[in-house]
């Protein structure tokens, strides 16, 4: 039963995290690579670590919130999301971040509603 409770606090730690990382991003912009293409700036690879790797440490609760029985893992997804807009604002508050604030909220509003009881 403690194991159910502690995916939600995983999950929310891993959106925290991502949405800190996509915020930072968003403020740092990307550089020219030597391919040619968006890379990363430098300085900021604290952002970039922070962006790519919760998507790793989020696959098993994910699993485990939308398509198991027990719905509290998915908490996680909507906690995380209200305390990732905090990360957003305290970097900046220009239209992005807003867009992005708003993207994290309806996650985590419709993420619970996507809890598949079969």
């Amino acid at each position: 039963m403690t194991w159910r409770w502690a995916g939600a606090v995983v999950n929310a730690v891993g959106i925290v995290v991502m949405s800190w990382g996509l915020a930072g991003w968003l403020e740092t912009g990307c550089s020219h690579s030597f391919r040619g293409g968006c890379g990363v700036s430098d300085g900021t690879g604290q952002y970039f670590t922070a962006l790519f790797i919760p998507p790793w440490l989020l696959a098993i609760p994910v699993k485990m919130g939308l398509y198991k029985l027990d719905w509290r893992p998915t908490l996680g997804f909507s906690a995380g999301a209200l305390f990732g807009c905090s990360a957003v604002f305290s970097i900046g508050t220009s239209t992005g971040y807003w867009i992005l604030a708003a993207t994290l909220l309806v996650f985590g509003t419709v993420t619970p509603f996507g809890h598949s009881s079969v």
